[in-house]
């Protein structure tokens, strides 16, 4: 009786931290995935807004109850030598609207 005991407890020790270790793994997975999926809809309205000119968004991130906030957003001019064609890069953009994970 003892050595079942033994075996089972052993079984709870190792699962109960496996399992919250999956979890927050599958936690962290999800928002880099909803992260990513904020970051391209916001280029790619900032692209319709800017059709000239090339954008690129490093990260973006949805807050909920309070907006959006955007990430290394960059405008660059495709006609001048690459060395300055950035035009303007902002750091951080905080955009405050009702925005939801639906």
């Amino acid at each position: 009786m003892t050595t079942l005991t033994d075996s089972l407890w052993t079984l709870v020790r190792w699962a109960v931290p496996v399992t919250v270790a999956g979890v927050l793994a599958a936690g962290m997975i999800g928002a880099n995935r909803l992260g990513d999926a904020v970051r391209a809809r916001v280029e790619a309205r900032l692209a319709a807004e800017f059709p000239t000119l090339p954008v690129w968004v490093q990260g973006a991130s949805l807050v909920e109850g309070e907006g959006v906030v955007v990430r290394g957003v960059s405008f660059s001019d495709p006609s001048l030598p690459p060395a300055i064609s950035e035009l303007v890069r902002v750091d951080e953009v905080r955009l405050a609207c009702s925005t939801n994970l639906a």
